[in-house]
């Protein structure tokens, strides 16, 4: 209950943020369905399909972060990820905050 509210929370204090993130892999966990995804910009990036809220909780030295995903959201992010890494393609992963909404573009060239 403790974890619920401190993400309901932190989803309010998040204010106005927009990120973006070039993946470059992902990767299994010990955990069924939560991923990680790595990025040469940014460690920390985590993709879970399991709990009971979805998302992508990004985490640095400074702060945590939690974008809510539905369930079909969640799986569609891993199986694209997934397929273009499958290619050697990078993928871009576009969050923002404040709007809640979010993209997946594939190549190099998409993330600013």
């Amino acid at each position: 209950m403790k974890r619920i509210i401190f993400l309901v929370l932190s989803l309010i204090c998040l204010g106005a943020q927009s990120a973006s993130y070039k993946i470059t892999n992902i990767s299994t966990t010990d955990r069924e369905a939560v991923f990680e995804l790595s990025s040469y910009s940014h460690v920390g990036i985590r993709l879970d399909c399991s709990s009971f809220l979805h998302g992508v909780h990004v985490t640095d030295t400074m702060e945590k972060k939690f974008f809510y995903l539905f369930e079909s959201e969640c799986y569609e992010v891993f199986s694209k990820l997934k397929n273009w890494i499958n290619e050697g393609e990078v993928a871009c992963l576009k969050l923002d905050f404040e709007q809640k909404d979010w993209s997946l573009e594939k190549g190099a060239d998409a993330c600013p």
